[in-house]
């Protein structure tokens, strides 16, 4: 059974005195691990299968579309990211000529056209993870064990707008 406790302080003070105690915990012997969601409203779903890239996908290929379609996106999206990745001079996790062609090929996609299940496979996992941290949609969760980095994603707009203005 998960138990998600709510904690709510009113200074940064207070605040840092929550994330060091939570930050003992995690150093610990717990398995606590945190998502920084700066507002409790949204669900916890990745950025693929949220509702402005699920828009997106519906103007590319109309108004039914299939999870094949999907994952055909996000594949697509993920090859693109890296080639402007070699573009700009930029290396990618794991990269190699092994890697490209056993998963950026279109023959190697097809394979998951069938399995769909399967993707991504294993090696893919580093390259998405950057592709996300660069504002792609994926299907990937960012969590942390560190309550200090949950903390910094789920105030970061409140800083912004509130501090800094």
């Amino acid at each position: 059974m998960v138990i998600i406790e709510e904690k709510n302080v009113q200074t940064a003070e207070a605040l840092w005195t929550e994330l060091g105690a939570l930050h003992k915990k995690s150093n610990s012997e717990s398995e606590l691990i945190y998502r920084g969601h700066s507002n409790t409203e949204w669900d916890i779903l990745p950025s693929l299968f949220r509702p402005q890239s699920i828009e997106q996908l519906l103007l590319l290929i109309g108004d039914k579309w299939r999870v094949e379609q999907l994952t055909w996106l996000e594949f697509t999206t993920l090859r693109n990211f890296i080639y402007r990745c070699d573009d700009a001079g930029s290396i990618i996790p794991t990269d190699s000529v092994s890697f490209r062609k056993s998963n950026l090929m279109d023959e190697s996609f097809s394979k998951y056209l069938t399995h769909v299940q399967n993707w991504p496979n294993e090696e893919l996992i580093d390259s998405l993870a950057v592709a996300q941290l660069h504002g792609l949609p994926t299907r990937l969760l960012d969590w942390t064990t560190n309550p200090c980095v949950a903390a910094y994603f789920a105030t970061r707009g409140f800083c912004n707008t509130y501090i800094f203005s």
